[in-house]
């Protein structure tokens, strides 16, 4: 094993934040084209469904290799390599998804490419990025810019979550299909701000194998009634990211790229209401458990709300009503679970690993739904919040939780 190594001057550190910043974009700006791309390529929601959930179980199931594989070898190597089949893989998607209407590709090519190469390829190249991204940061000489790269991973996913729909939606002006086609380009990028501002030689330091823990070691007697409020609400996210552009589509007779760009903007405005939720109210609040139930009851008269909104002031103002219920319940959840655990990182990883089986469950079970109607996914997930509101009151967990542990968590609906 080689000696650990450090770092000077700021580029390696905004090279590793700018890599984290456009992975995370790359998957985002794909969100409001969910809708579009089943519309103008003829393929069931499903479809999409099993493609996103099957990035987020690869990156669950990839990132302890990769987190070996940067410990031996570095960070440079593994990032760069990662983003550059990354980007292969997105761009024979792009190429597949612009060609199948015009040249009449079989939908079953195109539904093996997008769960193969959008689903598994994907998630397990993303699953190296932050790991690298870490090392890069952990290494750097001053103690202050390391604290603010060390925060800068979950402010730049936090941000890629707000503005990256945003993006998203305003590329589908252009074209339904154009957030996909950006989401090789937006990696290639990040893999050259890798490759020319991350040197070479960063290491970790010669301690033996990261240690790393299992989903199911993470959840024992004191910490399932976090987890499972967590992923209550983080499947309810992933499923409304995934399956409001169907709901915008149907109520107001949408065509595919006017469809993208009115999902993308009413995603933003959820986002932006989570940030200020987050950042303006949950920053000062005291008691963890109380900012859950009150976030729990938000989310769910918010996504239950969408079930039945008839016009697009109704729309935004359940969608907003959700965010605030999602910048409040996931920071009261992460400090309610810390003050029991007692461990910041162990709490930080129940999070982040609840954050993807959010994903993981929430957008197969919410496309599935939508073959019933496009109000069936918003009422059984806003039934699944309304449980988590529950639990929230009635286990003992939460009102233990008295003093909070502050820990980073942000999602945007």
């Amino acid at each position: 094993m080689n000696a650990p190594s450090s770092v000077g001057g700021r580029a390696p550190l905004a090279a590793a934040l700018a890599a984290v910043l456009l992975a995370s974009f790359a998957q985002m700006t794909m969100q409001p084209a969910t809708a579009p791309l089943v519309l103008e390529l003829g393929l069931e929601p499903w479809h999409v469904g099993v493609a996103v959930a099957a990035s987020a179980a690869m990156m669950l199931v990839a990132a302890p290799t990769w987190m070996r594989v940067v410990h031996r070898h570095g960070a440079r190597g593994p990032i760069v390599s990662a983003m550059l089949i990354a980007t292969a893989a997105m761009t024979v998607v792009a190429v597949l998804v612009m060609l199948a209407p015009r040249v009449g590709i079989p939908t079953w090519v195109v539904v093996i490419a997008l769960v193969a190469l959008r689903g598994l390829a994907l998630g397990a190249c993303i699953a190296a990025i932050v790991p690298a991204a870490r090392l890069v940061i952990d290494a750097t000489q001053d103690d202050a810019w390391r604290m603010r790269g060390l925060a800068g991973i979950a402010s730049v996913q936090g941000i890629s979550i707000v503005v990256g729909v945003g993006l998203g939606g305003g590329l589908s002006s252009f074209g339904a299909l154009v957030p996909v086609a950006a989401s090789p380009l937006l990696l290639g990028i990040g893999a050259l701000a890798v490759a020319l501002g991350v040197p070479r030689g960063i290491r970790a330091a010669p301690a033996g194998e990261p240690a790393t823990k299992s989903a199911r070691s993470l959840v024992d007697a004191r910490t399932w009634p976090f987890a499972v409020a967590a992923l209550a609400l983080l499947a309810s996210v992933a499923c409304v990211q995934i399956v409001l552009g169907f709901v915008l589509h149907e109520r107001f007779d949408l065509d595919a790229p006017m469809t993208g760009f009115a999902t993308g903007w009413v995603l933003l405005a959820g986002g932006l209401a989570a940030v200020v939720a987050q950042t303006r109210i949950a920053r000062v609040a005291r008691r963890g458990a109380v900012l859950v139930r009150v976030g729990l009851a938000f989310a769910a008269v918010g996504v239950g709300g969408l079930a039945i909104a008839d016009g697009l002031l109704a729309v935004l103002a359940a969608i907003v009503l959700s965010g605030v219920g999602v910048g409040l319940a996931l920071p009261g959840i992460a400090r309610a679970a810390g003050a029991v655990t007692r461990d910041r990182s162990t709490t930080q990883l129940l999070m982040g690993t609840m954050t993807v089986l959010g994903v993981v469950v929430g957008p197969p079970v919410g496309t599935v739904l939508l073959g019933i109607g496009t109000m069936a996914p918003l009422i059984a997930f806003g039934a699944v919040l309304v449980g988590a509101f529950a639990l929230s009151l009635a286990h003992p967990a939460f009102r233990a939780a008295a003093t909070p542990t502050p820990v980073a968590g942000a999602a945007a609906i």
